[in-house]
C-alpha cells in the first residue's frame, strides 16, 4: 500500500507532521510510502490527473497480488473519500478469494455473501431473504 501524488517529498513530510499527527484518526504516522508523481504518469494511468491542473486528484485504487485492479474509486476534488468505504470492499475482496462467493449491493461483513451463479441471476433479492 502507498500514497502516490503529484506533491514534493517536502510537502509529504509536512502532510505527515503536521496534518496525520493533528487528524484524530490518524494519530500515526501513514504507514505506508509517499511517493511522488512527477508529471502525473501514475495518476493519469488510473484516471486521477487532471493535466490542466498538474495534480493528481483524489484517487483509491486497490490492486490484487496478480497486479490485477480490482477497484479504481477516483473523487473530484471537492469529494473527500470514506476510508471505511474502502475498508469495506477491500474485507469483500478478501472474503470473495476465501469463499469464491461475491459481495452484494451494500454487504457489510458478517451479512450474507452470494454464489455467483446463473440460478441467482434475477433473483438476488430472493436469495438474500433466506
Amino acid at each position: 500500500m502507498f500514497l502516490v501524488s503529484t506533491d514534493s517529498v517536502f510537502v509529504h513530510k509536512n502532510w505527515d507532521e503536521v496534518e496525520l499527527c493533528n487528524i484524530e484518526s490518524m494519530r500515526s504516522e501513514v504507514p505506508y510510502p509517499m511517493l511522488t508523481d512527477v508529471g502525473g504518469k501514475i495518476g493519469d494511468r488510473y484516471g486521477a490527473y487532471d493535466a490542466v491542473g498538474g495534480v493528481d486528484i483524489r484517487g483509491t485504487v486497490l490492486i490484487n497480488p496478480e497486479g490485477i485492479v480490482q477497484l479504481n474509486y477516483v473523487n473530484i476534488p471537492p469529494l473527500g473519500r470514506n476510508p471505511d468505504e474502502i475498508v469495506r470492499c477491500v474485507q469483500a475482496l478478501q472474503e470473495t478469494v476465501k469463499t469464491g462467493k461475491v459481495a452484494p449491493s451494500k454487504w457489510t461483513p458478517g451479512k450474507n455473501m452470494l454464489d455467483p451463479s446463473y440460478e441467482n441471476s434475477g433473483k438476488v433479492w430472493k436469495t438474500l431473504q433466506k
